[in-house]
């Protein structure tokens, strides 16, 4: 039986493709076993393990998601002009749970996702309405919206005006 937990804790380690001295101290374990380790000996060795597995796995864990909203903030840079672009598309090609991952974004950057998905895309909206004669539905497209209707909305809100008074607004200027 400890034999079979301790294989167990290896295969877990090297999923995790990772060396650590709780690999050795399992090696050597396993050893003991085959040789003079009491019940008790091995029942302490392998709580004391399995402790020390589990903050390693704390310790991955951290290490595998530390700087994740930035990952994400990469991918909404880059991509944002996508219009399937969305939180379970990004989710999907990290892997992931799409609200593990809006939690996570969230925490690191201080905004939603949509959020900040929606404030590059008007971002650029705003200079091509300011730099271009595109027609409104071209540059929704262009920034990623399938409807202009829906981006007349949300610009809108987010800039007070509807994109065609803003590019009235910024002619003037």
């Amino acid at each position: 039986m400890a034999y079979c937990i301790i294989t167990t804790y290896l295969r877990i380690l090297n999923e995790w493709k990772t060396r650590v001295s709780i690999q050795d101290d399992l090696e050597e374990l396993s050893q003991s076993i085959v040789y003079d380790a009491s019940p008790n000996q091995l029942c302490e060795a392998l709580c004391d393990i399995a402790v020390r597995i589990a903050q390693t796995a704390d310790q991955f864990k951290r290490d595998s998601f530390n700087g994740l909203g930035e990952k994400i903030l990469e991918i909404l840079k880059t991509d944002y002009t996508d219009d399937t672009l969305s939180l379970t598309t990004i989710a999907q090609k990290l892997n992931m749970n799409a609200s593990y991952l809006s939690r996570v974004f969230k925490q690191e950057t201080g905004n939603s996702f949509i959020d900040v998905l929606n404030c590059l895309r008007l971002d650029e909206a705003r200079r091509l309405l300011h730099t271009t004669a595109m027609p409104v539905q071209e540059v929704a497209e262009r920034v990623g919206y399938t409807s202009a209707s829906y981006f007349i909305k949300v610009f809108k809100k987010h800039c007070g005006k509807t994109p065609n008074q803003f590019r009235t607004d910024a002619e003037s200027h």
